[in-house]
């Protein structure tokens, strides 16, 4: 039941932004400027962002190297299947995807594995903040905004409301880190208390596994390691939007190009359908229009991203889910059930 219910969230969610979306478009301008569009740019950021994938593998190694060493293919086939079933299934499930195809794969445990994804959002997050700052304080936002569902006041109120997100999400693992022990004591005694022993000895079991996935936080070379990697990875992202850009000759900036990857970022971490439709259109869209792109032209570039996006990632994961002779849906299931266990 909470399954669908979060599926029929994402499903409204989605709706509202996909009507947002294709309010008053006119469809043959938009078709139009599509059609135009040069793909030779279109071809550069579909490479772009198929390389985007092996830097997150890369950055992974060093979040797994404490619990096991594990080889570089290895990772990056988890790591395409698990996108891809962010882009097909409902409500993330390529996250646990992930974590539980390493966790059987490599003989780890797949909690620990997916306290590493925890950490691995944790740094997007914080970089996506970063940029986000440095775009609303020093971008010079045109005046007239053609009416965009984006504006600066937007921008200023999602840095506020990201910034403190991510300053729990810090103060929680910093305590799961440094002080495991202490933390599960206060639990045990407040939110366990009452509950059956065989039942919160599995949760002890759960919970010491997810610790032992934040153990990079506490080594010092590898946490320089991992940002160095997310700072790359996120800049390279934006490359594959600002190779765009020429694709409908708008003249913008790789500035630009931040700005347009952040909203869109975020947004998408919005409850939505498989795929981020919807809020992902309707994000690029209006960060564009703020810019001073025009609507069609906006609406056009929305349509290819999304399909730049999502294809090379969804084709690499087909590929190596043919290897795991299990199904989509049978390996996102049998993933949320043994991590939840």
């Amino acid at each position: 039941m909470k399954k669908r219910y979060k599926f029929w969230i994402g499903i409204l969610i989605s709706g509202i932004f996909f009507f947002l979306f294709i309010r008053g478009m006119d469809i043959g301008k938009v078709w139009k400027a599509t059609r135009e569009a040069n793909y030779f740019y279109v071809l550069l950021s579909l490479i772009v962002n198929t390389l985007i994938f092996l830097i997150r593998a890369e950055r992974w190694k060093y979040l797994m190297d404490p619990i096991k060493r594990i080889r570089f293919s290895s990772l990056f086939s988890a790591e395409c299947i698990g996108f891809m079933g962010n882009s097909l299934l409902p409500a993330r499930a390529g996250e646990f995807i992930r974590a539980y195809i390493i966790g059987k794969r490599e003989h780890v445990s797949k909690t620990s594995s997916f306290a590493t994804i925890v950490i691995e959002r944790l740094f997007d997050g914080l970089v996506l903040l970063f940029m986000l700052i440095v775009v609303v304080a020093i971008y010079p936002f045109p005046e007239d905004t053609h009416g965009s569902y984006i504006t600066v006041p937007f921008l200023k109120l999602a840095v506020v409301l990201t910034a403190f997100f991510y300053g729990l999400v810090i103060s929680v693992l910093i305590l799961l880190c440094w002080k495991p022990r202490n933390v599960w004591l206060v639990m045990n005694a407040t939110l366990f208390k009452y509950l059956p022993q065989g039942f919160v000895s599995r949760i002890e079991i759960f919970y010491n596994s997810f610790v032992l996935g934040l153990e990079s936080l506490k080594r010092g070379r590898h946490m320089v390691s991992i940002s160095i990697y997310s700072i790359f990875l996120w800049l390279v992202a934006a490359l594959g939007f600002y190779l765009l850009f020429p694709a409908f000759s708008m003249p913008l900036s790789y500035f630009s190009s931040i700005l347009v990857m952040v909203a869109v970022a975020i947004v998408v971490m919005l409850p939505s359908s498989p795929g981020y439709v919807g809020t992902f259109h309707l994000a690029s869209s209006e960060a564009l229009i703020l810019l001073g792109v025009t609507v069609d032209k906006a609406k056009s570039f929305a349509l290819v991203s999304h399909a730049v996006c999502i294809i090379p990632v969804v084709f690499m994961g087909l590929f190596y889910l043919s290897r795991e002779q299990m199904s989509l849906a049978e390996i996102g299931s049998s993933a949320v059930e043994d991590i939840n266990k």
